[in-house]
């Protein structure tokens, strides 16, 4: 069983997929424990964008369906954060495995 894990992909974030500031792979990491979900954004050493979900934090992951590839979709509560926050991973059911051993669920769409 995963204890933490890290992915490399791509991210959105802002108000919808229209509204929204992104960057491709590789310049997003996800890092995941039971603990915590963080998501940063960095290109060279320039950090765009970091986002901390504690599990309470987090109303729901989703899948979100994109032309090229699937994502997950963080839903949260915080306030701070801009309401939509998406993860585009190279392997889509690799992350929702390692996700999922430890202890969230990925909603299927």
């Amino acid at each position: 069983m995963a204890k933490e894990f890290a992915t490399t992909g791509g991210a959105n974030w802002g108000y919808n997929i229209f509204d929204s500031e992104g960057t491709s792979f590789p310049f997003a990491t996800l890092y995941a424990s039971s603990e915590r979900i963080q998501l940063r954004v960095k290109i060279l050493w320039f950090e765009m964008a970091s986002f901390e979900f504690n599990p309470q934090d987090i109303s729901s992951i989703e899948r979100y369906r994109a032309l090229l590839n699937d994502a997950i979709a963080i839903k949260h509560t915080n306030k701070a954060y801009p309401p939509f926050i998406l993860f585009s991973p190279l392997n889509y059911d690799e992350l929702k495995e390692n996700l999922s051993q430890l202890g969230y669920r990925v909603i299927e769409k």
